[in-house]
């Protein structure tokens, strides 16, 4: 039986610190050795990760997810040679694990993509100047 949005975002939200400790994980394992990992996002992955899940199971859009996250995200000043690239790509891929693992039905599954793609726009627009409640930007040199 396949899970319908409602349910795995109630499934998500549940596993918000499991999910963000899993990730937490994958980035470490995925540092090459020549510079640790950029934990740009680690102040915020719970966070939007339960935002993510309740997205889902209130049958709000996606990008809501980002609009509704709070905590500290640490950018790098100039080019950061992809690390939050892959912070977003390794999210990406444990959130869809999850929903794989849930038996999620391909619309939980599109929206949560969407959530993490909308959540990738946000940092850019946080890179590029802008705002979001509840955020706050730290600069790393």
């Amino acid at each position: 039986m396949r899970l319908d949005a409602r349910r795995t975002g109630e499934a998500i939200a549940a596993a918000r610190g499991e999910l963000a400790r899993i990730w937490r994980s994958a980035r470490a394992t995925a540092w090459d050795g020549r510079r640790p990992p950029a934990a740009a996002l680690d102040g915020v992955v719970e966070a939007f990760v339960g935002a993510v899940g309740e997205a889902l199971a209130r049958g709000t859009p996606p990008e809501e997810a980002w609009a509704r996250t709070t905590g500290l995200v640490r950018l790098q000043a100039g080019p950061d040679g992809g690390a939050l690239d892959t912070e977003w790509r390794l999210l990406g891929e444990v959130l869809s694990s999850a929903c794989e693992t849930l038996e999620a039905d391909a619309d939980a599954t599109d929206r949560v993509a969407q959530a993490v793609d909308a959540g990738r726009r946000g940092i850019e627009a946080l890179r590029a100047g802008g705002r979001l409640p509840g955020v706050a930007v730290a600069w790393r040199r």
